[in-house]
Formats: C-alpha cells, structure tokens, sequence
C-alpha cells in the first residue's frame, strides 16, 4: 500500500513537472498572486482575536493582558464603548483586507491559468501536427479530439478554478494549525489529529475516484470516436439503411459511460458526507473539552471562540476539497492523457545532420527500396528507378501494388526499412522535412478542401500569394468560370471538405493550389479517378499545363493522364515488373498493353498475365472502363 502511494505521489509530482514549461513564463505573476493569497490568509488567521477582546474585555470585563495591554493604548483599554468601536473597525479593516486579497489573488491565478492552459491547448494541436500519418492509423480521431477538448477543458477547470481555493485552503489550514497548537497543545493536537483522518478518507476516496475517471476518459474518447465515425459517414449508413446498428454501437458505448459515471457519483456522494460528519465530530469534542475547560477556569470564553472558530473555518475548505475532487480526479486523469499524447515522439524527424534544400532540381532516384507500413509485411520490394529532372513518371498497377506508398515516400511521410530515396542526390533523411516538402506539390486523388474562402483554399500552399497569383492559378487549372459564378466569387466560403461542389471542381482547386505553390517536384495521386469524360477532359488539360517544366510522378490507371509520360513503370505485389516509354510497352505486348487494349476497348486480344505475390501468374482482372482506385 506504501508502495502504491509513494507511486501515486511520484505520478503527481511528475505530472505536475511535466507541465511546469507551460507555466514558467508566468511564474512571477503565480508568485505574485501567492503571496497576495498569503495576505488574505493571514487577515483570516487575525479575524477570530478581536471577537476574542469583545467577548473577554468588552463583555465580561477581563482586563487585557500581554501582548494586547502592549498594543492597545491604555486610554482605549479603559473606555469599553471606545474599545468595542476600535475592535469593530479592526474586524472591518480585516474583511475588506480578505475580500480584496482573495478577488486580487484568485483573480490573479485564474488569469495566468488561462494563460497557461493556452500554451498548452496550442502545444498540443503544434505536437499533433508534427506526427507522422503512421501515428494517426493507429488511433481513433474521436479520441484524439477529446484530448485536445475536453480533457485540456478538464485540466483548465482545475487550474482556473479549483487550484487557487486549494492553494488558498491549503495555506490557511497549515496557519490555523501552528497557532492551535501555540495556543493550547491539547486542541491543537485535537485538530491536527482530526485533520490528519480527514486526510487518510479524503485521499481513499479520491484514489478510487481517479481511477473510475480515468477509465470514463477512456470511454469518452471511445464514444467520441463511434460518434465521428457514424456522422463522417453518413451516407453509406443511411445507404445500406444501418441507422439501427449505428444507434446500437453508440448506444453501447455511451453505456459504459453512464455505468462509470454512476459509480463516480457514489464516490462522489459519499466523501463529502463522510468528510462533514467527521469534521461535525470533531467540532462536538472540541466545543465539549472546550467548555469543561471554561468552567474549570483554565481558558477564557474568548479563547474557547478563537479555537472553534480556527476549527470551522479549518474544516471548511476540507469539505470544499470534498466537493472539488471530481474536478481533480478528473483532471488528473486527463493531464496523464494528454501528457502520453505530448510524449508522443513523432517517427519521422530531421537528423541532426539534416541540411535543408535551397533549390530543388527535381532528379529521384529509389535505390532498392524495401518498405511495409507493418515492418513484418512488405509493400514495396527492392524497388530501384531514377528520374532526370523535368521528367514525367507514370506508376501504373492493380490497385494494392503499391503506387500511392511510392509518392508517401518520396515525401517522406514515412521512411523505408531498407535502401535509399535520393533528391538531386541527397538522401532524403538528410535534408530538413521543411525544405523537402517546401518544394513539392501533390494534387491527391480525394482533394482536402478547408471551411475557408477559395482564395484561402488556393493559395493554401503559399499564404502570400497575390490575388494575380490565385486568378492565374485558376484559369491555369480551368477553375476559374466556375469560380465566378459562385455567389461570392474568389471569397465564397466552402463547406468543410467541399461539400457542395463536383469532384472535377475539387480537382481543379486541386490543381490550383499546386500551380500557385511552384514546386519543382509535382506527384499526382489518381488525380482523375471517378471523373466522368468531360470532366476528366478539363482536369487533363490542366494537369498539362501544370507539368510543364516540373519533375513529375504520377500515380494512375486512366491512361489519359500519363500519355505523354517519359516513363511508365509498371507495378504489381510491390515490385516493378516493367519500365519503359508508352510506345515501348505498348510494343512489348505485356502488362502495360493489356491495361491500354482494355481502356482502348479494343478488340478482346490474348491476356498477357502479371506475375502473382506468390510466385505464380495471374491476369489483369479490369473490365472496360471500370477504375484500379486508390493504392496502398
């Protein structure tokens, strides 16, 4: 059990550590506001004295004794009525003192809570932006966003508005307990002992509630997760009429929560009430000893008020930590969340030896290259090619062989097991991520439109673009008629992802954005899958214009993007089983062939197969016209 405290703390303090860089900037203003509380405290601890004076001198005509015969003057001393108006004025001025200290310094640290919480909600999205896409195929959206909402929220809860009482409370506690002790050793033991069993029930009851709210965290994120899932894909579920099943696994999800949030409502309920009938006990001992006391003499009625009065308004902020525990469970619980997300180190990052790329000319070169997203399962293998700069490269294959995992190299979206990715020569994972991906444009197969104007959108990949840069980007891409007639023109807001425009108009912000970044490495990932023939026609012929004079590799199956490539390397199960010009391959007969007779509609000819994963032959399975879609 020792163990599993000592634990505990150690967790606490490391949480607590870990956390500090997002508060040093603001240290000053926390000292600051801790010593205004300590103001505040110390007007607290002085309020009780001179209720004392009046019950003792006022009321029962005690005469005063040191160190109050020292501070009162004697003229005071003997007048009661001027006396009482002293010691009333002594209580105002001391209420005022805590009223303002107390606003100023809770004031103070919510502030800089604020501010804290800040840094860190944006240190967080900052984190998440530098991981690799390999980290977000392993975790759920839903999850991540609770992370960055409502546990971050949880945490400002705690920082903003429980730790300045805890502080607050803490200090007036540790005050009220010297001065009991000063006053009469047996009450202050009384209150140090009631205190410390306060302390044992508070912290069994807050141990167990963190760990329910640790796990109704989890379920949070969880359910968050199923939500976004459902909503994303709204379509397909009302498709395939699944609105019931979607219901189902929601409601199953949002069911474990319901059951821990009950049991955290039992913890919850029941600490409080064990901590007030404890301190009720206590205060019953004390007023009970205290009494026996003042008939025997040996303390006043004065005295007897100070102590109860230390004693209550000691209890008191034990009884409010009752009352806050679900705010610190709970953030305790999401600060390790997010503290495990910030400890996240990113799988793709710059060597210390990396050297950023002035001016990219455009040569790639694979030198056998072997890479699987899982490193026990290849999807690439031993693949080696070399483009000149200017070139046009077309990856051509079955959907699955491994096209799309090539352009994610070559950005460096992830890094092979083994073998070599060159640019103008240099090893990639020796060039800054920055300066590589600074110089390359990708027009992706499903483009990634923002809730933003399409002035925005376009010039997505150069903020500084002038308005002369987007419009000719536009008509660059043919998406300029389109454009003006959308009811606001260039400053239209989009829906998120795009909603409410075409496919071939998506494309064709697409391909704006990449024409207004001027790249001198351009990949294309289908950039014409699911486009009808008109459409297409208009996306190639922008495609066309935006090549010119950049090094291109494009992934595709609708050969009429890739016509004019300089190169086409064929691919399937992960290696390149033919390399050549389009005229080449086509004399060649072999896969290439079979591929541009089936586009072609041609004449049903003999199959030329592909060779197989397993060693063996298998044909190209596309009927006319139908799509290879996204790969790997």
């Amino acid at each position: 059990m020792k163990t599993k405290s000592r634990d505990s703390r150690g967790r606490s303090i490391g949480l607590l550590l870990a956390f500090w860089p997002y508060a040093r900037p603001y240290r000053w203003k926390i000292a600051l506001a801790l010593l205004v509380l300590f103001v505040d405290m110390l007007a607290s601890l002085l309020a009780p004295w001179p209720m004392k004076l009046i019950f003792d001198t006022v009321l029962l005509g005690k005469h005063l004794h040191r160190p109050w015969s020292q501070l009162i003057p004697a003229l005071v001393a003997q007048n009661p009525l001027l006396l009482l108006a002293v010691l009333c004025g002594v209580l105002l001025a001391l209420a005022l003192i805590g009223a303002l200290s107390t606003y100023w310094g809770t004031r103070l640290l919510a502030t800089t809570g604020q501010r804290v919480i800040f840094r860190l909600r944006g240190a967080l999205f900052a984190h998440l932006q530098e991981l690799s896409p390999a980290f977000y195929e392993h975790q759920r959206l839903g999850d991540l966003l609770t992370r960055l909402t409502s546990d971050v929220q949880a945490v400002q809860d705690m920082v903003v508005v429980a730790l300045p009482m805890l502080l607050l409370s803490g200090m007036t506690i540790v005050g009220m307990m010297v001065i009991l002790v000063l006053i009469n050793p047996l009450f202050g033991v009384l209150g140090v002992a009631i205190a410390i069993l306060l302390y044992g029930i508070l912290r069994s009851y807050l141990v167990s509630i963190k760990r329910v709210a640790r796990q109704a965290r989890r379920q949070d994120g969880e359910a968050n997760a199923v939500a976004q899932e459902n909503l994303l894909g709204i379509r397909v579920v009302q498709a395939f009429g699944m609105q019931a099943h979607a219901r189902q696994r929601y409601g199953e999800s949002i069911a474990q929560s319901l059951r821990l949030g009950e049991v955290s409502a039992d913890l919850e309920a029941g600490m409080p009430s064990a901590v007030s009938l404890l301190t009720d006990v206590g205060m019953m001992l004390v007023l009970g000893a205290g009494a026996l006391m003042v008939m025997q003499a040996r303390i006043t009625v004065g005295d007897l008020l100070v102590l109860t009065a230390y004693l209550r308004t000691m209890y008191k902020p034990m009884r409010q930590l009752s009352k806050l525990s679900n705010t610190f469970t709970r953030a305790s619980a999401s600060m390790e969340r997010i503290l495990d997300l910030l400890q996240t180190p990113p799988a793709i990052r710059d060597l210390d030896r990396a050297l950023p790329i002035k001016q990219m000319k455009g040569a790639v070169a694979f030198d056998h290259v072997t890479f699987g997203y899982n490193p026990q399962h290849a999807v690439l293998h031993d693949i080696s090619f070399q483009v000149d700069p200017g070139m046009m490269v077309a990856l051509v294959g079955h959907t699955g062989a491994g096209k799309s995992s090539i352009l994610h190299l070559i950005q460096r979206f992830y890094d092979p097991q083994q073998g070599q990715i060159c640019i103008d020569g240099r090893d990639i994972r020796e060039v800054t991520l920055a300066s590589l991906r600074q110089q390359i444009a990708l027009v992706p197969q499903d483009p990634m439109l923002f809730r933003a104007s399409v002035r925005e959108n376009i010039a997505y990949g150069k903020p500084h673009a002038t308005d002369a840069e987007i419009v000719a980007a536009a008509q660059a891409a043919n998406a300029d008629e389109f454009i003006r007639r959308l009811p606001h023109g260039y400053d239209t807001i989009l829906e998120e992802r795009g909603v409410g425009l075409s496919g071939g108009e998506r494309q064709r912000l697409a391909i704006a954005r990449a024409v207004v970044r001027q790249a001198p490495l351009l990949l294309l990932d289908e950039p014409t899958v699911g486009l009808d023939a008109r459409v297409e026609q208009s996306v190639v012929e922008a495609l066309e214009r935006l090549i010119v004079g950049r090094t291109t590799l494009v992934s595709a199956h609708r050969l009429s993007t890739i016509q004019r490539a300089d190169l086409i390397l064929v691919i399937d199960g992960g290696r390149i089983v033919e390399a050549g010009t389009p005229a080449q391959l086509i004399a060649a007969r072999g896969p290439y062939y079979q591929l541009y007779a089936l586009q072609a509609q041609a004449r049903p000819i003999p199959r030329t197969p592909f060779p197989s994963r397993e060693g063996g032959m298998t044909s190209l399975p596309l009927p006319v016209g139908e799509g290879m879609g996204r790969g790997y």
